[in-house]
């Protein structure tokens, strides 16, 4: 008996769809014009320059920018690819993100030891940090009856759901249903 193993075809990482998007860039003035762009797809962002940054053989690093990506609804990585080239100028590399925390924290280089860190404050966002670093899978959202009702009348009030979600953290989109 011949033993075959079955062939699989695997997507290109570009064919794959994502909410949550990181990556690096070259051109500050045409990724913050691509996040600022009220037709864009991002609904959060933040970004910042590694221009400290070296190689290992010890030479420095060209400069460039680290952003993450909250989309308003998941996309193709290559869509986004296509409609970031309009923009900017250069390479423009993305992956899905797993971890919106720790992405977060390699845009200082948080948990990398052995990689030149940055100050949290040379961050450019659209949300503050606590938005960021808020776990994703956690259930850290207060679901006490009076954070609830807060939540709540403010939405009736009017409140966009994405300033509730500054102001309660993203676990309270994730409940929110």
């Amino acid at each position: 008996m011949a033993f075959t193993m079955k062939q699989t075809k695997s997507r290109p990482l570009l064919q794959s769809s994502a909410k949550y998007i990181s990556g690096i860039c070259y051109d500050h003035e045409g990724l913050a014009n691509f996040v600022k762009d009220n037709n864009s797809v991002v609904d959060e962002y933040a970004y910042i320059l590694h221009d400290r940054d070296v190689k290992e053989d010890g030479t420095p690093k060209e400069p460039h920018y680290h952003f993450l990506f909250v989309l308003r609804r998941s996309r193709r990585l290559a869509d986004i690819q296509s409609c970031m080239k309009k923009t900017l100028q250069g390479n423009v590399m993305l992956q899905s993100c797993h971890s919106v925390s720790g992405s977060y924290g390699y845009l200082t280089h948080e948990n990398e030891n052995s990689k030149v860190h940055y100050d949290e404050s040379f961050i450019v966002s659209s949300a503050d940090s606590s938005y960021w670093k808020a776990d994703t899978s956690s259930n850290d959202f207060d679901k006490s009856c009076d954070t609830i009702m807060s939540a709540y009348l403010d939405l009736l009030n009017s409140m966009p759901l994405t300033e509730c979600a500054k102001k309660y953290g993203r676990d309270f989109i994730i409940h929110y249903n």
